[in-house]
């Protein structure tokens, strides 16, 4: 809906009231408002399809190469191309949270990643020990 205000002329008004401000709410047409709708639904379906390839571009980076630094270039490229193509808003605002949840995403991962790795140290370490206190047995 769109928000106008307009100035009721001496026309609009009954007899005894004076002329005033109103506020006036105007409905788009009905094909107006289903082009939107198919580009809001459009953008919905393109950020979760991004935020999905970014979890995992983030998971494959993350295991390949320890970092998420390319991942958060592709995407920043990404919302670029996208920002140039539509130009809208929506998308700006699309965009900013596709980034944001991809930094969150990446940090999510490196945190798993190290909880993962220092768990991982702590069973060798205590197998490693158990070995040793084994061996220094008579």
């Amino acid at each position: 809906m769109f928000l106008h205000i307009r100035e009721i002329k001496r026309s609009d008004c009954r007899e005894n009231d004076s002329p005033q401000v109103a506020v006036v709410y105007r409905v788009p047409k009905l094909s107006s408002s289903l082009s939107e709708i198919e580009v809001v639904v459009g953008l919905v379906v393109v950020a979760v399809v991004v935020i999905i390839v970014a979890a995992i571009a983030v998971v494959v980076v993350v295991e390949v190469t320890e970092g998420v630094v390319v991942v958060l270039v592709v995407v920043v490229v990404v919302v670029v191309v996208v920002l140039s193509v539509v130009k809208e808003v929506v998308v700006v605002v699309v965009a900013v949270s596709l980034v944001v949840q991809v930094v969150v995403v990446a940090v999510a991962v490196e945190v798993v990643a190290v909880v993962v790795l220092a768990v991982q140290g702590g069973v060798l370490w205590a197998k490693q020990t158990g070995n040793q206190a084994t061996l220094d047995r008579p």
